[in-house]
């Protein structure tokens, strides 16, 4: 027999007991629908961790901190810093691209009745863009900028008017006005408009601390920052020496300024050059005494946690597709017996022995074909409707609508073939059990 007659007696018998072959199809139906809902929903959860991740900023940067150990330097006011010698040490590592300072400071701006509390962070300048630091609007600030800054195209809308309650969520990256976020116009602009700043944040309200009120000096805005991370996003950026000069200046005015050693730092910043390096750079800078974290711990660690989750939903999945296979067996066994006659009467014709067991694998596959393409078509309805459960939910990383299931070309490709082979293996017993039936046992009447 060629493999046409084969296919069409196949599909004649499945036709024969459709109600028999729709509840076996049923339940594979059941098993593809609970293996692929349940990897999407894994696939959305590990995409929506990379977003997270890729949102989190550069995973080639490392953060360096003083360790709590005891044996850690301490600056005049008590805290654990590193000390500056560390800087030249770092710089000289395999691998390393770029190393600067850090030093982050609160700072109140004002300009004319709008004011803004901002974080400040003072670097190396010179290596601005190796860590993610580049100008949209204005310039970078060079070395002949005294009180110059740049800032993250979010700290425009932070400004706001104290007397304006309703304008009060800008100071939280609100959108104000009620606009949409490409619709948003801040009401000061940083690069014309004049800028003052001062680190007393009750500066302008009517509260007294005991300590004296210092004057807000003034302060340049010379650029605005592309969009970036959350490292750049929402602070203000200066050069990490002229931040120490005009913070003690600060000090001085204020009445609080102690005469200070060698304070050292309290972070360094250090930019791998390749991510595969970034493993083994931190790993020597923690045998050097400090304590060195970088976004790649996260990345790793949510990896993990993804994929366990993915393990266990494709788990779930997989008993119910098990439970199917067991219903493909049990049907092609009783057509066996059902069909006794038919096998024996084909034997005596004839019928090579291999197309017998053919036709039976060929059907048991058909059924899982079938239950798995009806499964599929299933699975993207329901992840349709998941899906349009998340736009309820709100906007994700970047924007977009957040993904509750995403069912990828590979996925579903694998569950048709998964789903036929299923078919295909649950059918050869009963195929083996056809081919050894003797031929006159078979047509003699019971």
């Amino acid at each position: 027999m060629n493999s046409l007659d084969l296919f069409r007696m196949g599909i004649k018998n499945l036709m024969r007991r459709k109600l028999r072959t729709f509840l076996t199809a049923l339940g594979i139906v059941i098993g593809t629908v609970s293996i692929v809902v349940m990897v999407s929903l894994g696939i959305a959860m590990t995409k929506s961790t990379q977003d997270f991740v890729d949102s989190m900023g550069d995973v080639t940067i490392i953060d360096i901190r003083p360790s709590y150990d005891g044996n850690a330097k301490k600056n005049s006011n008590g805290q654990y810093v590193i000390e500056g010698k560390a800087l030249e040490e770092i710089k000289g590592m395999d691998n390393v691209e770029a190393v600067t300072p850090m030093q982050e400071d609160y700072m109140l701006m004002i300009s004319g009745k709008y004011r803004a509390n901002v974080n400040i962070v003072g670097m190396d300048m010179s290596v601005a863009d190796k860590f993610g630091i580049e100008i949209e609007k204005g310039r970078m600030i060079s070395k002949d900028d005294r009180n110059a800054i740049v800032v993250g195209m979010e700290v425009p809308f932070r400004f706001m008017n104290p007397k304006n309650q309703d304008d009060g969520m800008r100071m939280y990256g609100g959108y104000g006005r009620g606009m949409d976020q490409e619709e948003r116009v801040p009401d000061v602009n940083m690069l014309e408009d004049r800028l003052y700043y001062t680190f007393d944040q009750s500066y302008g309200y009517n509260y007294n601390d005991g300590t004296k009120k210092v004057k807000p000096e003034k302060i340049e805005c010379v650029g605005i920052l592309k969009q970036g991370d959350w490292r750049t996003n929402g602070y203000v950026y200066m050069d990490i020496e002229q931040l120490k000069k005009i913070k003690t200046s600060y000090e001085r005015k204020k009445g609080t300024y102690k005469r200070k050693r060698d304070e050292g730092y309290s972070q360094i910043r250090v930019k791998v050059n390749d991510v595969k390096n970034v493993k083994a750079v931190q790993e020597k800078l923690k045998n050097n005494g400090y304590n060195a974290t970088c976004m790649l711990d996260w990345v790793e660690d949510m990896k993990k946690q993804s994929a366990m989750v993915q393990m266990i939903f494709g788990g779930i999945g997989a008993i119910s597709l098990l439970v199917a296979a067991i219903g493909i067996t049990n049907t092609m066994i009783m057509a066996i017996y059902e069909r006794r006659k038919e096998i024996g009467v084909m034997k005596v014709i004839g019928a090579r022995i291999k197309d017998i067991k053919r036709l039976f694998l060929l059907e048991s596959a058909s059924i899982g074909l079938i239950g798995g393409t009806i499964g599929l078509g299933v699975s993207f309805i329901a992840s349709h409707f998941l899906n349009m459960l998340g736009k309820n939910m709100g906007p994700g990383m970047g924007g977009e609508p957040v993904k509750l299931s995403i069912i990828p070309f590979w996925l579903a490709a694998s569950a048709l073939l998964f789903t036929a082979f299923i078919g295909l293996i649950s059918g050869y017993l009963p195929a083996r059990k056809a081919m050894k039936l003797s031929a006159l046992e078979a047509i003699k009447n019971d």
